[in-house]
């Protein structure tokens, strides 16, 4: 039987999170999106996703991150001035106004979702469905961890 210990498993997270951070970032030094926040990628990557549901008003996407709407009004204004987004009033109440990427935006997202796609579909090809079952449990458990405190 394996034997882990809660240090090893602290370890194991804080450096995959750090990784995984670290790639990103690094996807991101290589190519015409290098002025991008990893930050910056996860606020495009939102507002992609809610755009889908036509959800993409500030709050929507700030809850979508966590972070507060004045935080997410900061990197907005600079996503509009680097080009990556744009606001778009809502046609039938002028009150609402969306979030939406540019092509420039939708562009870089695209960048982004392949380095996940990649990430996952490696992990989908190295384990058996029982393996990824469990795998997804204990996930679970972690991301109610994140959700409780």
């Amino acid at each position: 039987m394996l034997e882990i210990k809660e240090k090893e498993l602290n370890t194991f997270f804080v450096e995959v999170f750090n990784d995984i951070l670290a790639k990103e970032e690094k996807i991101f030094n290589n190519n015409e999106y290098k002025d991008l926040t990893i930050k910056e990628c996860h606020v495009l990557e939102a507002i992609a996703i809610l755009k889908k549901d036509r959800n993409n008003k500030m709050t929507n996407i700030a809850n979508k991150i966590n972070i507060s709407v004045g935080a997410l009004t900061t990197s907005i204004k600079t996503l509009l001035k680097k080009g990556y987004v744009k606001r778009t009033i809502c046609e039938q109440d002028h009150r609402i106004i969306y979030i939406d990427l540019t092509s420039k935006g939708e562009a870089a997202n695209a960048i982004h979702e392949e380095f996940h796609s990649k990430m996952i579909n490696y992990i989908f090809m190295s384990h058996s469905k029982e393996e990824l079952q469990s795998l997804v449990q204990c996930l679970e458990t972690f991301k109610k961890f994140f959700k409780n405190i």
